[in-house]
């Protein structure tokens, strides 16, 4: 059961990651009559993306090894993924240089809702192997010789 907490922490995780990249890949601004751009097409979006994918690799080796240390290291890039998604998502205006009026395309809500979740998600697996952890472990007692 204490492995299975952290392999669904996991495995949301992963999902999170997922959309993180869907999100990065997929349109962010669109621009009235002169089309959308996507995540990729700026260094924002590339970011993110990398840093997405840097998370879920931090938080695959802190599941194996059961690192708490590990899975707070993992929640640095997420944190990265999700302040700069969120960033552009609120200066979506000036997304695209040069132009005023872009609006927010469904790509960047993906990116900064999942990298948000992925970001959480590194804290509560953390949290997950503290709460888990064995205080120690017991000794039968032996018998007489």
């Amino acid at each position: 059961m204490r492995s299975g907490s952290r392999t669904a922490v996991f495995v949301l995780a992963l999902i999170c990651a997922v959309l993180v990249v869907v999100g990065s890949l997929a349109t962010w601004a669109k621009l009235p009559g002169q089309g959308s751009f996507s995540g990729t097409e700026a260094n924002a979006g590339k970011t993110t993306l990398v840093a997405a994918v840097v998370a879920l690799s931090v938080l695959a080796f802190a599941t194996w090894k059961r690192s708490r240390s590990a899975a707070v290291v993992a929640a640095i890039p997420a944190a990265i993924a999700a302040t700069i998604a969120a960033y552009r998502l609120a200066d979506i205006g000036n997304f695209v240089q040069d132009y005023d009026d872009a609006t927010a395309g469904w790509g960047i809500w993906v990116a900064t809702i999942a990298a948000i979740a992925l970001f959480a998600l590194c804290l509560v697996h953390a949290l997950l192997l503290r709460a888990v952890e064995p205080v120690g472990t017991p000794v039968a007692p032996q018998p007489p010789p």
